[in-house]
């Protein structure tokens, strides 16, 4: 049976949380799906730029999506732009 590691949903919620507590910037954990498991400070669950200009929110999701799969394949990390234009970072932090 090959090695898999577990996530620890729990250690990722309290490492988002230091984050947003050290830089005040918004931190979100969330699945494979975009599904937010966890959210700290603004963050897209609690940004309403998209509904007020008429867009879905599912282009925001679609968005993370993107940004999740392109930070595997460059080795950790990526910044985008979100569909208003904000300036978004991710970085898969477990399987």
């Amino acid at each position: 049976m090959p090695y898999q590691e577990s996530f620890d949903l729990t250690l990722a919620k309290e490492c988002a949380s230091a984050f947003t507590g050290a830089t005040g910037l918004g931190c979100t954990v969330s699945d494979a799906h975009g599904n937010v498991l966890a959210e700290y400070g603004h963050g897209c669950r609690s940004c309403d730029l998209c509904e007020r200009a008429g867009n879905s929110k599912s282009h925001c999701v679609q968005a993370q999506n993107y940004g999740m799969t392109e930070a595997e394949r460059f080795g950790g990390k990526y910044i985008y732009y979100c569909p208003m234009g904000l300036t978004k970072q991710v970085s898969p932090i477990g399987q």
